[in-house]
């Protein structure tokens, strides 16, 4: 599909939905997508090598990744999802996928852009501002992308960039239609190897499952109800270290009860939690070979975060559990993470 063999791309797609018992929406949508683009090369970009444009910290209540994108020829701002695999642009009340021109900074443009349709405008009413667009793992492979929320900058390139300095490699997996997860390290035991799903639009730094904070090495007795949740669904707990690459992340806050037993059916792989974007926006994140891997740069404004002392979760308003897949909850205050590179 993604070099540009769409004949046989949606032949193979076909063949696969002809069996009765196999239920895959994006399998669908991109079939339908591969017959309509003829002669299309996916993901095709044009214009200059690199091009950054400045992140919108649009939410006081989480670090969003939410750029300023143009969408054929039309600006608006689009949020980085890192659970999805495909461009979802904002169109209410149509389902038909589309071809989509994306341009970043007026410099790089990626056009034939497979894209999926969906109303978005529950997510620009919990973001604050409108959202044009959701983009997916699928492009932020091919643009080479960097993502430094701190230092307000998103980079797009048409080539794959060296190793940044001070920068930790992560080997990066993909789902069936396109969510990135990682493994990594929850304490130093040898039964602490954890499997993560990421997704960007989660607003706590880390949620893990009841096998999760056993890796990591605490009771569930250990965690705390979470303030403001009336049903108890929520419970809160720190994560003594994790390992993300090299670096070793001390005091990571998270919580227990966030929901993700219907993405585990649709991935087929049993995780151990979802890291979200109060743990990615501590750094600067750079993918690279295809998305196999990416690089994480220490962010040294960790540094002044060391000293803070954790502050609670804050109140949980329960109408925003209701209909939000991953959960979703208002998180105040910044993690108390120690990134420290190991030797």
């Amino acid at each position: 599909m993604y070099e540009g063999d769409l004949g046989s791309a949606a032949d193979e797609f076909d063949k696969m939905l002809d069996d009765a018992s196999v239920r895959d929406p994006w399998a669908k949508q991109i079939s339908t997508l591969a017959r309509r683009g003829q002669g299309r090369t996916p993901f095709t970009i044009s214009g200059g090598i690199v091009a950054a444009v400045e992140m919108a910290h649009v939410s006081p209540a989480a670090p969003y990744l939410v750029i300023p994108v143009e969408i054929d020829g039309e600006e608006g701002l689009a949020m980085v999802q890192t659970s999805m695999a495909e461009v979802v642009v904002d169109a209410p009340g149509k389902t038909d996928p589309s071809w989509v021109s994306l341009r970043f900074a007026h410099r790089v443009e990626v056009s034939d852009v497979p894209a999926l349709a969906q109303d978005l405008s529950g997510i620009s009413k919990e973001l604050g501002v409108p959202i044009k667009a959701l983009l997916g793992m699928n492009l932020m492979r091919h643009i080479n992308a960097t993502i430094d929320y701190r230092g307000h900058q998103f980079v797009a390139r048409a080539y794959a960039p060296p190793p940044p300095p001070n920068a930790t490699r992560v080997s990066l997996f993909y789902m069936r239609g396109g969510g990135m997860f990682l493994s990594t390290a929850l304490g130093t035991g040898d039964s602490s190897q954890a499997a993560l799903f990421v997704d960007s639009s989660m607003r706590f730094p880390l949620a893990l499952d009841e096998h999760g904070w056993e890796k990591a090495g605490l009771k569930l007795d250990d965690l705390k109800p979470v303030p403001g949740d009336p049903d108890n669904k929520l419970k809160e707990g720190v994560v003594p270290t994790m390992k993300l690459g090299a670096f070793d992340i001390a005091h990571v806050p998270g919580v227990l009860g966030v929901p993700f037993d219907e993405m585990e059916k649709d991935i087929k792989l049993d995780v151990d939690g979802i890291i979200g974007s109060a743990l990615l926006a501590a750094y600067r994140l750079t993918f690279s070979d295809g998305g196999r891997m990416m690089w994480i740069e220490d962010d040294t404004l960790m540094q002044q975060i060391d000293a803070m002392e954790l502050p609670p979760m804050g109140p949980i308003d329960e109408t925003e559990l209701e209909g939000a897949p991953l959960g979703m909850p208002p998180l105040d205050g910044t993690p108390q993470l120690t990134p420290t590179p190991t030797p």
